[in-house]
């Protein structure tokens, strides 16, 4: 069997198990790790990418960080080997000193996020077609995002340019956010479809 966990609610980065019939799976399996931030937020204004930002600058991987949530408070999911190194190490953001306070990772908030929304045109529904109009690049740019691995639908990473998506379809775009397709509408006169999409993009 496989299971997939990355703290309560709709995560996006999830640590996955496979484990036998028989055993009996506990949280602490996952091996995940959440701190709640806390700084000066009267005087500091803290983006995901502020935050993001820090924990590459101490080393982090990628692959061992999990959500970072920004909402009332600032939350980040980690893999618990590293619980030490980062309490040692991440004192600052923009120049306030922060206190990292390790929660339960059920107890996660959800993000408080503003998409904002968009009408468009494309020529056809394809995953480059579509990355182009959202990241408002060339189709060689999306190409090139697309095929490197740095596109998931729906959380998983496709790497094919042809690959055709439908309403209600979740994109990230590494390096710019979430974004989401919400409706496909009628064709137009010069057979190029209508769509509705959102972005959440830092």
């Amino acid at each position: 069997m496989s299971v997939f966990f990355g703290g309560s609610g709709d995560r996006e980065r999830m640590r996955a198990l496979i484990y036998p019939d028989y055993y009996v799976l506990q949280d602490e399996d996952f091996e995940v790790s959440a701190f709640q931030i806390k700084y000066a937020e009267k005087f500091v204004k803290l983006t995901h990418r502020n935050v993001l930002g820090a924990l590459m600058q101490l080393g982090f991987k990628r692959d061992y960080l999990g959500d970072i949530i920004i909402g009332d408070t600032i939350q980040i999911v980690i893999a618990t080997h590293l619980n030490e190194y980062i309490k040692q190490h991440l004192t600052k953001l923009k120049g306030s000193s922060v206190k990292l306070i390790q929660i339960d990772p059920n107890a996660l908030t959800n993000p408080v996020e503003t998409y904002q929304s968009f009408d468009a045109t494309v020529s056809s529904l394809r995953l480059d077609n579509i990355i182009s109009e959202m990241m408002r690049k060339s189709r060689a740019v999306a190409q090139k995002h697309i095929e490197t691995g740095n596109i998931k639908v729906n959380h998983v990473i496709i790497d094919k340019v042809s690959f055709v998506l439908e309403p209600g379809d979740t994109i990230s775009i590494k390096g710019y956010g979430r974004a989401q397709l919400i409706e496909i509408g009628d064709l137009t006169k010069k057979q190029k479809y209508r769509i509705t999409y959102k972005t959440l993009f830092n």
